[in-house]
């Protein structure tokens, strides 16, 4: 159970002198403060990937032989892309770069204009060389 101290304060705040404790008193304007939690770091927050569908893209040039291109939802993260590849694919991860895409406005065949759904491209920086066939250019 938390502990709180109440702060009492006189009718006149200009007679505190202190602009901090006006600015304390607004923003806590019961005068409550709570009390000092544990100074341990946080445990991380474990992300549940539900449906997510992440896709290998292979680029248009060739890259480095240590980079995997993949295009995924443009709500994920790029913690999240991290410890989902580290996790669930076992990759050793040095750095994730994103891209974020529009959709391309189409028009359909009985001319109204659709637009496809945006996405994110994620270029993984690995520390292993990866497979030359996940990295052919497409043509």
């Amino acid at each position: 159970m938390k502990s709180f101290n109440i702060i009492r304060f006189p009718k006149n705040l200009a007679s505190i002198g202190k602009a901090s404790a006006f600015r304390d008193f607004c923003l806590k304007p019961l005068g409550l403060q709570t009390g000092k939690t544990s100074l341990f770091p946080r445990e991380q927050k474990v992300e549940k990937f539900v449906n997510h569908e992440m896709v290998l893209h292979r680029p248009e040039k060739p890259m480095d032989n240590k980079t995997l291109t993949f295009k995924c939802s443009p709500k994920l993260t790029k913690p999240e892309l991290h410890q989902f590849f580290t996790q669930v694919y076992g990759f050793k991860v040095n750095k994730v770069h994103t891209l974020n895409y529009m959709g391309r406005i189409k028009r359909s065949p009985f001319g109204k204009r659709m637009r496809r759904s945006d996405f994110k491209k994620v270029y993984l920086e690995l520390e292993t060389e990866v497979d030359p066939y996940f990295q052919k250019t497409e043509k």
